[in-house]
C-alpha cells in the first residue's frame, strides 16, 4: 500500500487538502487506478471525479477519500486472505 492518510479529515478540509498537497494527490490518485482496475464499479469514474476535483470544477473530496479508503480496505483483505491460511467454510 501507498502512502498515507489521516484518519480523520472533514469534508471541509479533505476538499482542500486534495486540491493543495500534491502526496495526496499521488496516494489517492494511485488507490483509484488500483480501484478502477477491480472493475467492480462500472457506473462510475473514480478517475474521472479525481480530476474534476483537482481542477475545481467539482467538489467530490468526500466521495474521493471514501472510495480511496474502499481501496485500502480491499488491498488490506488481499493481505490477510494471502497471508494466513483461514479454515475452510
Amino acid at each position: 500500500m501507498s502512502g498515507n492518510l489521516p484518519l480523520t479529515i472533514n469534508q471541509h478540509d479533505g476538499d482542500k487538502l486534495i486540491r493543495k498537497r500534491n502526496d495526496l494527490q499521488n496516494v489517492i490518485r494511485e488507490n483509484l487506478e488500483s480501484l478502477t482496475a477491480r472493475n467492480l464499479i462500472d457506473w462510475l469514474e473514480p478517475l474521472d471525479l479525481f480530476h474534476e476535483h483537482v481542477s475545481g470544477k467539482s467538489a467530490h473530496g468526500e466521495m474521493l477519500l471514501r472510495l480511496y479508503w474502499f481501496e485500502i480496505r480491499l488491498k488490506a483483505e488481499v493481505i490477510v486472505v494471502e497471508g494466513v491460511d483461514t479454515p475452510s467454510r
